[in-house]
Parts: C-alpha cells; structure tokens; sequence
C-alpha cells in the first residue's frame, strides 16, 4: 500500500515572475497545485529523472488529499497573488550567490581539491 504524506510546497508554489501582471488583477502562483497533493513516500525519487521530463511519477496530482477552494477571493499577505482559502503566503527571497572560481594547475592540485577525511573505526 503506497505512504501517502501531505506536501507543503512553498518552495515550489512560488515562482518569480508572477504577481500583478499589466491589468493589476492578483496573479495565481504557479505551483499551488501542488499543495495538497499525495506522495509516495517511500518510492518518490524529488530529484526527478529528467528523461521523464524532470518531474517526480509519485507525485499524486491526481489524488488530493486537502480540498481546497478558492471561494473568499483570500490574497497573499503582500496582496500580490490569490491563494486558496485555507493557505497563508507570504513572499520571501531566501536566494544567495556566490562565485568561486578556483584553478588546478596539475595532478596534485586536483587531488587535493577532491581529498576528503574519512574515518573509519571498528574492531
């Protein structure tokens, strides 16, 4: 019998570019359809197989298992995006960049920039 979990996609449910498009009306986020989805938790791979496309087959799109319904016209809390009426949205960036650009100049720089400790103990 397949362990279906809950999903709390915000990760997923937010994708930049959306929000007030030219006519000023709330956009609906991408993803929501995501939230409230089942999932196979002990076969589902979230790192996907991209020669299926990128997307996870144990991601239960078909099977709900929240309800949820659009019905109070409820917004994000920065107002930008519609959300259903049992979810609470709230923006935020989290990204960070950093640029690290090292060179190997041979065999032994390359060795040590792959070293790695490992520790084994035992009897």
């Amino acid at each position: 019998m397949h362990l279906f979990v809950l999903i709390f996609a915000f990760g997923i449910a937010f994708t930049p570019g959306y929000g007030h498009p030219s006519n000023g009306h709330p956009d609906t986020l991408k993803g929501l359809h995501f939230i409230g989805v089942g999932y196979d938790i002990m076969r589902g791979n979230p790192d996907c197989d991209l020669s299926k496309g990128g997307i996870d087959p144990e991601l239960k799109t078909t099977r709900k298992i929240l309800k949820l319904t659009w019905n109070d016209g409820k917004l994000s809390v920065d107002k930008k995006y519609k959300v259903p009426d049992q979810i609470a949205f709230a923006d935020r960036n989290s990204r960070g960049e950093e640029i690290v650009q090292k060179v190997f100049f041979g065999p032994r720089s390359y060795q040590d920039k792959l070293k790695t400790v490992v520790k084994v103990d035992g009897e």
